[in-house]
C-alpha cells in the first residue's frame, strides 16, 4: 500500500485562476487518470467545494509530470478558510491509488491592477 505525502502549501487567492505543476517522483503517469478535488473536512463525505482540471502531457507522463487548474470562477465561490485536497491516480489496472493529500488554505481576494 503506498502512503499518500502530506503537504500543506497551497495557497488559492479567491477570483484568480490557480495553476500549480507537480511532479511525482517515480511514478509513470502513461495511460493513468488523475483527479484532485477540495473538500470540507479530509474524507469523501465532506462537501465538494471544487475539482481541479489535472493535465498530464503525454511527454510529460513517463516522470510523473502534472498540471492542476482551477479558473477565477471556481475560486471566487471558496468559503471558509480552509479545504482539504486528494490527487488520486487510475492506473493502467483501474486501480485508485492516493499520491498526495494535505490541506488548502483560501486567502482573500488579491489586489489586482487593471
Amino acid at each position: 500500500m503506498i502512503k499518500p505525502d502530506i503537504y500543506n502549501d497551497f495557497v488559492i487567492y479567491k477570483g484568480l485562476d490557480f495553476i500549480q505543476a507537480l511532479v511525482l517522483a517515480g511514478i509513470d503517469l502513461t495511460d493513468c487518470e488523475c483527479k484532485c478535488q477540495i473538500r470540507s473536512s479530509q474524507d469523501q463525505d465532506g462537501d465538494l467545494l471544487a475539482e481541479f482540471t489535472v493535465t498530464v502531457d503525454p511527454e510529460d507522463a513517463p516522470i510523473g509530470k502534472l498540471t492542476l487548474f482551477l479558473e477565477k470562477a471556481d475560486t471566487k465561490n471558496l468559503n471558509g478558510q480552509i479545504g482539504y485536497y486528494c490527487l488520486v491516480v487510475t492506473d493502467v489496472n483501474d486501480v485508485d491509488l492516493p499520491y498526495l493529500m494535505g490541506s488548502i488554505a483560501f486567502a482573500g481576494s488579491a489586489t489586482v491592477l487593471a
